[in-house]
């Protein structure tokens, strides 16, 4: 079985993941917009911004549950939710 990047390890769909890759590519397109409205100030890239630190939160979630799964694995505890 291949489990691609925006999948769990036991291959179900991260919805994290696939708002992280979403929140991205619309983040990228705003602040694209924001460059090509500079003029106005840089109240323009505020929509971008705030996809960016969507992304960032999203991806930084993903990566604590992984985290914590992997030191849950190294110790031998059981991991509680996450």
């Amino acid at each position: 079985m291949i489990i691609g990047p925006l999948q769990e390890s036991d291959a179900s769909w991260s919805l994290r993941r696939c708002l992280a890759t979403v929140f991205c590519g619309l983040g990228g397109w705003l602040l694209d917009r924001g460059f090509q409205h500079i003029d106005k100030g840089w109240i323009a890239f505020i929509p971008g911004g705030i996809c960016v630190l969507a992304t960032l939160f999203l991806l930084f979630f993903t990566t604590w549950s992984d985290i914590t799964e992997l030191v849950s694995a190294i110790t031998g505890k059981k991991s509680q939710g996450g």
